[in-house]
């Protein structure tokens, strides 16, 4: 894992480069999609923060909690014309804390939306959709270490987790020192992004002989989420080229795949085993480490 000064920033620009992954021209063809994400880390990480520091940037919807229903019913023309491009859960196990055929019913959805197939017509007890254009998007939420151990069979066993990037981190025990005392201080400050993203998909190319020096990390990726590195593949080089996009490139280059691979060994994947102990830490262990 990185210098703690850096998890942050690292996260922060990972969810930079999943944005921009929305104004890529994504071939569907090839079975591309744009990025969606899920932070996972212990509580009281500042997994919900690194999200909302992105709330002024256009096309984002951003739900505390919801179902497929409300969301086909009430945003439905948003969604195909293109004007909401993700939607921001800051918590998923809220929607996940529903009737169990609600929940399965969110996640089917998220499924395909986020998939290159996308939402097709849409036949249930409550609604029914008649679709000329498959609805696609992106996700970002975030999930306590905890909760996403208790789930995690759950969506990985139907796809969900393998479609997304399951970005975790944790904070050392030193770092949580330096937070305590800057909250206590009013010195804590996130910062608030209004990316300044183009108004159209542009197209940004990637050389065969960069996207190859991808597969090893894909397979190792593919296998942290129980798959065979396939979407895992897709999902990198699109980083690599939203990365490219967000400096104002069309073009890839080895800088670009260099700091992607790297975030992604450091970050993709990598979900904390357990909620940290304190008891090595007498400094902490005296206020419960809350």
């Amino acid at each position: 894992m990185s210098d703690d000064s850096r998890i942050v920033q690292d996260v922060t620009e990972i969810i930079k480069y999943t944005i921009y992954s929305d104004y890529l021209v994504i071939d569907k063809d090839a079975h591309e999609a744009v990025l969606s994400a899920i932070i996972v880390a212990p509580v009281e990480h500042g997994k919900t923060s690194i999200l909302m520091q992105f709330q002024p940037t256009d096309g984002l919807l951003c739900m505390t909690n919801l179902t497929a229903y409300g969301l086909q019913h009430k945003y439905l023309k948003q969604l195909r014309s293109g004007s909401i491009k993700r939607v921001v859960v800051p918590d998923f196990i809220n929607p996940a804390n529903q009737k169990q055929e609600t929940v399965n019913s969110l996640i089917t959805f998220f499924n395909s939306y986020i998939s290159w197939e996308g939402v097709g017509n849409i036949v249930s007890y409550a609604i029914t959709l008649t679709l000329t254009t498959n609805l696609t998007g992106g996700l970002l939420t975030t999930m306590a270490v905890l909760d996403f151990q208790r789930m995690k069979k759950v969506l990985a066993a139907t796809g969900f987790l393998s479609r997304l990037l399951v970005v975790g981190y944790q904070d050392s025990r030193q770092k949580v020192q330096e937070i305590l005392l800057s909250i206590a201080r009013g010195e804590v400050v996130w910062n608030k992004y209004n990316l300044p993203v183009p108004k159209e998909q542009v197209a940004v190319s990637m050389e065969n002989e960069l996207s190859e020096k991808l597969i090893p990390l894909a397979v190792s990726i593919g296998r942290r989420a129980y798959g065979d590195g396939f979407r895992a593949i897709h999902q990198l080089k699109v980083m690599c080229r939203a990365k490219a996009l967000s400096e104002g490139r069309d073009e890839v280059c080895q800088e670009d795949v260099d700091r992607v691979l790297w975030l992604a060994d450091n970050y993709i994947g990598r979900v904390p085993h357990s909620k940290p102990q304190y008891r090595d830490y007498p400094e902490l262990a005296r206020t419960g480490g809350n």
